[in-house]
Order: structure tokens, then C-alpha cells, then sequence
């Protein structure tokens, strides 16, 4: 009884171990089916990535080739353009120069000219003080000559010919009408002597030439002036003379 009971564990025993056997031989044999399709996969997934890195290299390669041969040409175009700026300062350069040249011709030219025109300005002003001058000795000599003409005929002049000639009593007595024209004659003379007594240069003329042209007053036009006023008394003597 014993006997067959331990011959059934003994089989029972040998059924779990083939059974195990065989459940450790399954297993082995799922992993390594596992293990090959994994690995498969890895290769297939190595295979695809090594030949998308050398797609990506070759993009990459042609991006960079292209990028490199842009960059080359704008250093061609740059290196060309800072030829062609250098070209274009070494003219601007020469040109500021050749304009420099010009101006300091021009700045030298017109020192001249203005020292030219100040030079004619003082020959001007200085011709002008002269027919001033020329005109202030005719003129003078016209005075004195007309004042020695006056002297004389005063002398010709009696008492009888001014009460004769000055019969209009309400303008005064005939030797107050007489005295107060020789006044004008006598003042103008006056004005004339102190005129002539002063010198009068090229300063003086520019002083008076600066003035206003509506107060100046030239010594030619005082002694013009004085003139008239001699004048008009020697016109007084005249008729005073006819009378007689």
C-alpha cells in the first residue's frame, strides 16, 4: 500500500517536472522570439535612423553649401563694393582737394578783390574830395572876385544916390535900407573869410559825405550860397548907380 502510494507521488512528482521542463523551455523559446523580434526592430529602427541621419547630413550639407556659397558671394559683392568705396573716396578725396585748392583761389581772389574795392572806394572818395577841392577854389576865386567888384562900387556909392534910389520911407531911412542890404553882402563876406581861413581835408569830405544828404553841406555849396547873397547886393548897387 505504501509502496503504491509513494510510486504515484514519484510519478507525480516527474509529470510537474516535465511539465515545469517543458513550461521553462516554452518560456525560453517565447523570449527568445521576443528577443530576435526586438532585435529586429532595433535594426530596422537603427537601419531607418542611421539613413535619416544621412538624409539630415546630406540637407544639412547642401543647406550649408548653400549658405556658404551666399556668404561667398556677399563677401564677393562686399569686397567689390569697399574696391568701389575706396575708389569712390580716393576721388572724393582728390576732388575735396582740388575744391580746396579752389576755394583758398577764390577766398586769395576775392582778398585781392576786396582790397581792390576798398582801394577804388579811397580813389573814389579821393577823386571826389578833389573836384570838391576844385570846386571850392573856383568858387572862391568867383567870391573874391565878385567882392572886389562890390568894394568898388561902393566906393562910387554917395549919400545923395541912397536918398534918391531909397524913396519909400515906411521900409526906413535910405541909409537903413542901404546898411541892412550890405548886411547880406557883409555876412556872406564873413562866412566867406572864415571859410577860407579853414582847411579842408580829405577827413573833413568824408564826415560831410557820411552826413545826410538833405543837411550836408559842402564848403562848395556855402561859398555858393554866400555868393548869391553877395550877388543879390551887387544887383542892389547896380540899380543904385543907374539911378543917378
Amino acid at each position: 500500500m505504501n509502496n503504491s502510494v509513494n510510486q504515484n507521488e514519484q510519478i507525480l512528482d516527474q509529470v510537474k517536472k516535465m511539465m515545469l521542463e517543458q513550461q521553462v523551455s516554452e518560456l525560453g523559446n517565447s523570449l527568445s522570439n521576443t528577443i530576435s523580434f526586438f532585435s529586429m526592430v532595433l535594426a530596422i529602427g537603427a537601419i531607418f535612423f542611421a539613413v535619416l541621419i544621412v538624409v539630415i547630413s546630406w540637407w544639412l550639407n547642401r543647406l550649408f553649401n548653400e549658405k556658404l556659397k551666399n556668404v561667398e558671394a556677399i563677401e564677393t559683392r562686399v569686397k567689390s563694393d569697399l574696391r568701389e568705396i575706396k575708389q569712390i573716396k580716393r576721388e572724393n578725396d582728390k576732388k575735396f582737394s582740388e575744391s580746396q585748392d579752389m576755394y583758398n583761389d577764390i577766398q586769395n581772389s576775392k582778398q585781392k578783390l576786396d582790397i581792390m574795392l576798398e582801394e577804388n572806394k579811397r580813389f573814389k572818395i579821393w577823386n571826389e574830395y578833389l573836384e570838391e577841392k576844385i570846386k571850392i577854389v573856383e568858387k572862391r576865386a568867383d567870391f573874391m572876385e565878385l567882392a572886389h567888384e562890390i568894394e568898388e562900387k561902393i566906393k562910387k556909392v554917395t549919400r545923395d544916390d541912397i536918398v534918391k534910389f531909397y524913396t519909400d520911407l515906411a521900409e526906413g531911412e535910405p541909409e537903413e535900407q542901404f546898411n541892412f542890404q550890405m548886411n547880406y553882402y557883409l555876412e556872406a563876406r564873413e562866412a566867406f573869410l572864415s571859410l577860407n581861413n579853414n582847411s579842408y581835408e580829405c577827413y573833413d569830405f568824408e564826415e560831410d559825405k557820411n552826413q545826410d544828404e538833405d543837411t550836408v553841406a559842402f564848403p562848395s555849396d556855402e561859398i555858393r550860397h554866400n555868393y548869391a547873397e553877395a550877388k543879390g547886393f551887387l544887383e542892389e548897387l547896380n540899380q543904385i548907380l543907374k539911378s543917378t
